[in-house]
């Protein structure tokens, strides 16, 4: 079993995220993406199955699945899927045909040996795709076949039919209900214990809701989604930390950068000001897993199009804000760049 510290990792890495399950009071739980792939000749008559690894120290067990593994935090499903092909099965991902059109998505929900006490959901992602070559892959013979990942374990897979599969088990339907029930869970201080917070570290709080700045309200509610957070310093000070990521987002093929040119708010106001799109960053949310909320909550582009660079920009800013008076503000920024895929 692994310690706190490694779950703390996890989130920190954007390996796992911890959520809470809405049909349950305060119920927190581990989430871990997968994708899995439903790959299959170019007829669709059968479908690639995994049903043994063999580890390097000659070890076997059954394994019965379909070809699948963890999603990195800057991966979209397109990335992972082509992953899964390049290193579990040696195949070039040329060879094979995607529909992300159609990406089934399924919760399953399991205790963790990892984290004894500690539920974890797989949020998987199952991908429709064909092989258009018979190299390498037991075609056109349907035979099994075998390929070595780079950590030394071999995977053993066999053509069956939908049928075949679902006879031996295999999971290959989205089952149970499509709507998530997984919500973010609430971190910082509400109103009562923020007031208490600074008075015990002389601020004063009388300031706050009066001639433009925030109300200790609209402060407790910021903290709470993770918007912003407190951090005292060695020497006492406390600061306001702001985590934003902001995403260069590049068009290869017309040489143009996505700009953010106006914003209009429910009310009708409207501002006109040139800006690189942008995120606060919430204290438990990976940086990558924040530039995709970007990309499908406020572009609406399927993260499937785009390509995330691993290379991360870092700004930091300090700077006194009328919002928290009495409070230094420091403004930390990632700086992300994607590339649009063409033809995606």
């Amino acid at each position: 079993a692994k310690g706190i510290e490694q779950l703390a990792k996890e989130v920190e890495t954007g390996a796992s995220r911890l959520m809470l399950d809405a049909q349950q009071h305060k119920k927190l739980v581990r989430v871990v993406d997968i994708v899995v792939l439903k790959l299959r000749p170019s007829d669709g008559s059968r479908l690639l199955v995994e049903f043994k690894e063999q580890f390097p120290d000659g070890r076997e067990r059954e394994t019965l699945r379909l070809p699948g593994t963890k999603k990195e935090p800057h991966e979209n499903a397109r990335q992972t899927s082509e992953r899964i092909l390049r290193e579990m099965m040696n195949m070039d991902p040329s060879m094979v045909s995607f529909d992300f059109t159609a990406v089934e998505r399924q919760e399953e929900e399991t205790d963790s040996p990892s984290f004894p006490g500690v539920t974890t959901v797989y949020r998987k992602e199952l991908v429709e795709c064909k092989v258009a070559t018979t190299e390498k892959v037991g075609l056109p013979a349907m035979s099994q076949w075998n390929a070595t990942d780079p950590q030394g374990n071999t995977k053993f897979f066999t053509w069956l039919t939908d049928a075949e599969a679902e006879a031996k088990k295999v999971k290959l339907k989205v089952q149970g209900s499509h709507i998530s029930t997984l919500v973010r869970a609430p971190i910082g201080l509400d109103e009562e214990a923020l007031k208490e917070y600074l008075v015990s570290h002389s601020i004063d709080v009388k300031k706050f809701g009066q001639d433009g700045t925030k109300s200790l309200k609209e402060f407790s509610s910021e903290l709470i989604k993770g918007e912003t957070r407190l951090l005292q310093v060695s020497s006492g000070e406390i600061l306001v930390i702001t985590e934003v990521v902001m995403l260069i987002l590049h068009n290869p093929e017309s040489k143009e950068t996505l700009v953010q040119t106006a914003q209009m708010w429910p009310d009708g106001k409207t501002s006109h000001q040139a800006r690189i799109p942008g995120a606060k960053r919430r204290p438990d949310e990976n940086q990558f897993l924040c530039a995709r909320r970007i990309l499908k909550r406020q572009l609406e582009i399927d993260e499937n199009a785009v390509r995330i660079s691993q290379d991360v920009g870092y700004i930091e800013e300090d700077r006194s804000s009328k919002g928290y008076p009495g409070l230094k503000t420091v403004y930390r920024k990632r700086v992300i760049k994607g590339e649009v895929i063409p033809n995606a």
